[in-house]
């Protein structure tokens, strides 16, 4: 049975499942993701009864979500991001920054994932320093046929905590991780079979000698 890797958050949830795999070096087994040269897989996402499936053949990105979630929690926003709001009223003051991250093919043709960072500075009129804190919003998008004018669905998940973000990252690994380990055992048949018909070759070989 095919094993799922999913992510759950509220109501909703994320899976990676049909991970296969084809290897620069056909008959070698992968060390890693470098050593692949397509990914192939499915991403199923629930949110109460609806599902969207998204199938991933010449353009994969789960192997890069751990590296772009990363970049996204690092950047200094707070100091570089793009200054959304800057609002006061007496005593009362606001200050939002904002950044923005893509993770999509160059072509558009297959999904995409959205992160987008927002930093806050809220002092309330009675406080003398602000209070500080930061949330996140993830989009998980088809991308729809521009050319025949269809539209895009998406999942938008407000409110995302670092915590959700980074068990987010640690799925996708898992899941990258465990396609090249099955998909290792099918190489190892492969190079056992290749081996076998080779002996049964050379026997041949040294009968009619």
């Amino acid at each position: 049975m095919e094993k799922k890797f999913i992510w759950s958050i509220g109501d909703a949830s994320m899976e990676f499942s049909n991970g296969s795999m084809q290897y620069f070096k056909e008959l070698e087994p992968a060390k890693d993701i470098e050593d692949v040269l397509y990914f192939y897989y499915d991403v199923l996402i629930k949110i109460g009864r609806r599902r969207l499936k998204l199938s991933t053949y010449d353009f994969p990105k789960v192997q890069n979500l751990h590296l772009f979630i990363q970049e996204m929690i690092n950047h200094k926003t707070k100091e570089e991001g793009y200054l959304l709001e800057d609002f006061q009223d007496g005593g009362f003051s606001r200050k939002i920054r904002y950044h923005q991250l893509e993770l999509e093919d160059t072509f558009w043709i297959e999904y995409f994932v959205r992160l987008e960072k927002y930093c806050y500075e809220v002092k309330q009129w009675d406080e003398e320093t602000p209070n500080e804190f930061t949330t996140y919003k993830m989009t998980i998008g088809e991308i729809g046929n521009r050319s025949n004018g269809e539209s895009c669905v998406a999942w938008f998940i407000n409110d995302l905590s670092e915590e959700k973000l980074l068990e987010l990252a640690q799925i996708a690994q898992d899941f990258v991780q465990y396609s090249i380990e099955q998909n290792n055992i099918q190489v190892e048949e492969w190079i056992k079979e290749a081996e076998e018909e080779k002996q049964r070759g050379d026997k041949e070989n040294e009968e009619t000698e």
